[in-house]
C-alpha cells in the first residue's frame, strides 16, 4: 500500500481516538447531572481502495483505517418500561394513602377533639335528661352536647369538602403538567428528527431531555409508547394518542358548576373522560396507574351524603314480609352485587305488571344505586366516608327529632296522604309548645300548620316537610343542621312533658334505647345492622385498614421502583472510574496513532532523501 494511504490511517486513528476521549469527557463532566445518559462510542471500518477487481479471487481492497461511526446512548428499554409503569402504579397508591391520611386526621385531630368523644358527651347528656326529663338543668346540658356533637360533625364535613377541593386543585395543575410534558415531548422529537434526519450524529442530550419527560408522565398517568424509524416516540394514555407525528392532543380539565369540580376529558373525543369509572381498579389489568388517577379517584364527583349508600331491604319493611314480591326482587339486586355474580340491569318483561310493575321498579332502582355506588362513592376515598358519615349524622338526628316530634299519616278528604305530627303521642315544652325539635335543617322548618279536610271536618295540623332527594336544603344532613335556634334560646322548650304535666320518662328513656339498637349497615354489604358507636368505630376501622394497605402497597411498590431505578442506572449512568479507564485506553491509543504517524512520516522522509541524492 501506497505510504500517503498510511497517513490516511494513521489520522483516522488520531481522529477516533480525539472524539471517544471528547465523549468519555463529556460523560465524567455529567456524572452527577439528573436525567443524563452514558454515551458511547462505536468505531466502524474506513472506506476501503479497490486494487483488484478479479472475479475468481474476490475484490483486492485495502482499507483506509477507522472512523467514528456513532456516539449511542446506553440504556436498555425493558428497565425503562419497568420504571415508567411500576413509578406510576407506586405514586397511584401513595396519592390513594395520602387521602386517607388527610381524611383521618380530619376526625381526630381538629381542634383536638374527636367526634367520638362528642357523642360519648351527647348520650351522657341523654342519660342525665332520663333521670328528670324536665329538669331545665339538664335540658340545658343536652342542648349543649347536641350543640357540641353538630359542630363537631360540620367541622368534619367542611374539612373534607375542604379537602375535596384541594385535591381538585392539584386535578386541574396535574392535568395542565400533562399537557406541558405533552407538548415538550412532541417538540422534542421534532428537534430530534430534525438533527438526525442526515445521518451525521445522534441527538443525545434531547433524547435525555425527553427520556426525563415520559418518566415524569409515567408517574402521572399510564403510558405506552414506542419510537419510530425517524426517531419520533409516539404516545398514548389510557388507551388513547396523546402524542403524535403531527402535534399532541390536549387533555382538558372540564369545570362543572353544579359540583365546583373538574373532570379530565378529551375534548377532540367530545369531551369522552379520560377515566372510566366501571373499570375495575387491579394490578391485574393495570388499571391502578397515575397519580392523576388516585386523585381522581379519591376526590370523587360530588360532595356526597346518606343518599349515596343503598339500604338493603328489611323484611319487617314489607307488607308481605320475607314472601313479599317487592322485598325478594330487591334482596336479589342486593345478593348479586355483593357476590359480583350474574349482575344484569333488570328487565321490564321478567315482571309481570311490565315497566309499571312495583318489583320491577323497586329492583331498578335498586340497581341504578348499587351501580353507581360501586363505580363512584365506593371507589372515592372522600365520597365513601362523606356517605358514611352523614348516614350515621342523619340517623342520629332524625331519631331524636322523630321520638321528641313523632309523625304520622293522615289521608284528607280528596284521598291524599299526607304526614303530620302526631299530636295524640306528642309530649310538651315547659311553655305548652308543641312540635319543637331538638335539630333543624337550615332555613327549612320541620312544620308547616295547613287547614286540611278530614272525615268531613277541617282542622289545622302541623304538616311535616319532608325530605326531598336533589334538593340539599330539605335534608336533615351534615352540614346542613344546626341546633333548633328556639331550643338554643330556651332548652325548657323541648317536648319531654307530657300532657298532665308529668315528667316523660318514657320518651327519655326510648332516646336511649334507640341509641343502643342496631340502625344501620356501614354499606351496603355490611354482614349486619350495628348501634351508633359500633357503626363509628367501624368507619374509623375501615379508613385505617385501607390506609394500611394502600400504605404498605406503596412502600413496597417504592423499594421496587429504586431497585428498577438502580438497574437503569448501573446500565445508563456515569461510572468514574470506567470513563476514567477509557480515557487512558483513548489517550494512549491517540498516541499510538501519533506514533504510527511519525514512523512513516520518517520513511517517507528517508525514501525521499535516498531518492534525492541519486
Amino acid at each position: 500500500m501506497p505510504l500517503m494511504g498510511s497517513l490516511y490511517i494513521g489520522t483516522s486513528g488520531l481522529l477516533a481516538s480525539q472524539g471517544a476521549l471528547n465523549v468519555s469527557s463529556n460523560n465524567l463532566a455529567n456524572v452527577e447531572t439528573k436525567g443524563y445518559t452514558r454515551q458511547q462510542v462505536v468505531f466502524g471500518n474506513s472506506v476501503y481502495n479497490t486494487i483488484d477487481k478479479t472475479k475468481a479471487i474476490g475484490w483486492t481492497q485495502v482499507g483506509l483505517g477507522v472512523q467514528l461511526s456513532e456516539v449511542r446512548q446506553v440504556r436498555d428499554r425493558f428497565l425503562d418500561e419497568s420504571f415508567r409503569l411500576e413509578s406510576g402504579r407506586q405514586a397511584f397508591y401513595a396519592g390513594s394513602y395520602e387521602a386517607i391520611e388527610e381524611i383521618e386526621t380530619l376526625f381526630g385531630e381538629l381542634e383536638g377533639v374527636e367526634v367520638q368523644t362528642a357523642m360519648t358527651d351527647l348520650w351522657n347528656a341523654m342519660s342525665e335528661v332520663a333521670k328528670n326529663p324536665n329538669d331545665a338543668t339538664q335540658l340545658a346540658l343536652l342542648k349543649d352536647k347536641a350543640n357540641s356533637f353538630v359542630t363537631r360533625c360540620n367541622a368534619v364535613a367542611i374539612g373534607l369538602k375542604d379537602y375535596q377541593q384541594n385535591v381538585n386543585v392539584k386535578i386541574k395543575q396535574t392535568v395542565d403538567r400533562i399537557n406541558e410534558l405533552g407538548e415538550n415531548i412532541y417538540q422534542l422529537n421534532l428537534d430530534i428528527c430534525r438533527i438526525e434526519a442526515a445521518g451525521i450524529e445522534n441527538a443525545n442530550d434531547l433524547r435525555d431531555l425527553r427520556n426525563s419527560a415520559l418518566d415524569e408522565l409515567g408517574t402521572l398517568m399510564k403510558i405506552s409508547y414506542k419510537e419510530d424509524e425517524a426517531g419520533m416516540v409516539r404516545v398514548r394514555t389510557e388507551g388513547q394518542d396523546f402524542v403524535t407525528k403531527t402535534g399532541y392532543w390536549k387533555m382538558e380539565a372540564a369545570y362543572d358548576p353544579k359540583t365546583e369540580l373538574v373532570t379530565p376529558t378529551w375534548p377532540h373525543l367530545g369531551d369522552e373522560p379520560v377515566f372510566a369509572h366501571k373499570e375495575e381498579i387491579s394490578t391485574k389489568f393495570n388499571t391502578d396507574v397515575g397519580q392523576l388517577k388516585a386523585y381522581v379517584l379519591a376526590r370523587g364527583d360530588v360532595q356526597a351524603n346518606y343518599l349515596d349508600i343503598p339500604v338493603r331491604p328489611e323484611p319487617e319493611d314489607f307488607p308481605g314480609g320475607l314472601s313479599d314480591p317487592v322485598y325478594i326482587a330487591v334482596t336479589d339486586i342486593f345478593d348479586r352485587f355483593s357476590s359480583g355474580e350474574n349482575i344484569y340491569e333488570p328487565n321490564a318483561s321478567d315482571y309481570a305488571g311490565g315497566e309499571t310493575d312495583p318489583a320491577y321498579i323497586a329492583a331498578k332502582d335498586a340497581y341504578d344505586r348499587l351501580a353507581r355506588y360501586d363505580s363512584y362513592t365506593s371507589i372515592s376515598a372522600i365520597n365513601n366516608v362523606q356517605a358514611e358519615f352523614d348516614q350515621m349524622f342523619h340517623s342520629i338526628v332524625t331519631m331524636l327529632n322523630d321520638l321528641l316530634c313523632p309523625n304520622t299519616e293522615i289521608v284528607t278528604d280528596d284521598g291524599t296522604k299526607v304526614t303530620v305530627l302526631d299530636e295524640e303521642n306528642t309530649s310538651y315544652g315547659a311553655n305548652g309548645q308543641i312540635g319543637v325539635e331538638l335539630f333543624s335543617r337550615n332555613g327549612y322548618e320541620r312544620y308547616t300548620k295547613k287547614t286540611l279536610t278530614v272525615n268531613g271536618q277541617q282542622k289545622e295540623y302541623y304538616v311535616y316537610n319532608e325530605e326531598i332527594e336533589g334538593r340539599l336544603g330539605t335534608q336533615y344532613t351534615v352540614g346542613n343542621v344546626s341546633v333548633n335556634p328556639t331550643v338554643m334560646q330556651d332548652a325548657s322548650a323541648l317536648p319531654m312533658t307530657t300532657k298532665q304535666g308529668d315528667a316523660d320518662y318514657a320518651r327519655a328513656m326510648a332516646m336511649l334505647d334507640k341509641w343502643i339498637e342496631p340502625f344501620a349497615r356501614l354499606n351496603p354489604y355490611s354482614a349486619a345492622k350495628v348501634d351508633y358507636q359500633t357503626y363509628y368505630k367501624q368507619l374509623i376501622g375501615e379508613l385505617a385498614n385501607i390506609g394500611s394497605v394502600y400504605s404498605n402497597i406503596a412502600d413496597a411498590l417504592g423499594k421496587e421502583v429504586t431497585y428498577i431505578d438502580n438497574k437503569r442506572l448501573e446500565v445508563a449512568g456515569v461510572s468514574s472510574d470506567e470513563e476514567l479507564t477509557n480515557i487512558i485506553k483513548f489517550q494512549n491509543a491517540y498516541n499510538a496513532s501519533s506514533r504510527y504517524i511519525n514512523v512513516i512520516n520518517e520513511m517517507l522522509g528517508h525514501l525521499i532523501s535516498q531518492l534525492g541524492m541519486k
